[in-house]
């Protein structure tokens, strides 16, 4: 309505001073009569942005940032001093709306938009960080970003985010050189239970590595570009495929083949 005010006072005047039998509607003092609606919405302006911030902030300073992130205590403080500066709004020390206080709301204002902008910062700084330094799963970070997507978060913080699918996928490199080597170290004799044959066993043990490195892999794809924008995308399919193949075909013909062997010498011995 105070967006309005001016206007449909002026249109109101005009529809009167058009009407030939009643005399000029006018107000000695009409730059009074709008100065405080105009303080009002600017005022109401500043309370809707800080409003707007705080909620940007909160829609990304929650549980699936900490376990991403490992920094509980840190998010909890930015937490924290985003609501310290929403408080110092709701306890300026004047009447808002008065227009005499202008020059003191204004810094105060300032005031505010200035540490939100520090936050913002600092809070895209332990991102970028743990992006580059703490990521101990691919999976739940690209998970993260997924649910990130879309969410109205600060626009440095969204455009940071919207930068962390090459660190995903290093660290997507990262667990396939992991499970590579598992497999190659323990091919000959891996862990199996006492209870299961052990070709069969084997087999299912090279299975369960390939669900494990399948399982990110499968979630890339729903991204159609990040496997092709980037160049860690395209060795990941390329390093995924050969050891999917060396944990299937190759594996499962290896112990196809040291079967027939062992029956083989089997047969013959059973012949001599």
């Amino acid at each position: 309505m105070l967006d309005n005010w001016q206007e449909k006072f002026q249109k109101t005047r005009n529809t009167i001073e058009q009407e030939a039998t009643i005399r000029r509607w006018d107000f000695p003092r009409i730059k009074e009569i709008f100065n405080k609606p105009k303080h009002m919405k600017l005022v109401l302006d500043h309370f809707q942005q800080a409003c707007q911030m705080q909620q940007e902030f909160f829609a990304i300073l929650g549980n699936d940032l900490k376990a991403v992130t490992g920094s509980s205590d840190q998010i909890n403080t930015f937490v924290e001093r985003v609501k310290e500066q929403v408080r110092k709004l709701e306890t300026f020390g004047f009447d808002v709306f008065n227009p005499d206080h202008l020059t003191e709301w204004k810094k105060t204002f300032q005031t505010f938009r200035d540490q939100i902008d520090g936050l913002e910062t600092e809070t895209t700084n332990l991102i970028s960080n743990t992006f580059k330094e703490k990521l101990t799963s691919s999976d739940g970070a690209f998970e993260l970003l997924s649910k990130f997507k879309n969410v109205e978060t600060r626009p440095k913080i969204q455009e940071e985010l919207g930068n962390k699918y090459k660190n995903v996928l290093e660290q997507y490199l990262k667990e396939l050189k992991t499970m590579d080597d598992l497999y190659k170290d323990n091919k000959d004799k891996p862990p199996i239970p006492k209870n299961m044959p052990t070709n069969s066993g084997s087999i299912c043990w090279a299975r369960s590595i390939i669900t494990r490195i399948k399982t990110p892999i499968d979630k890339f794809k729903s991204k159609h570009d990040i496997l092709t924008r980037y160049e860690e995308g395209m060795l990941s399919a390329s390093n995924y495929v050969r050891i999917a193949k060396n944990l299937t075909e190759v594996h499962e013909q290896e112990i196809f083949n040291k079967w027939k062997l062992d029956n083989t010498v089997a047969a013959i011995n059973f012949l001599k």
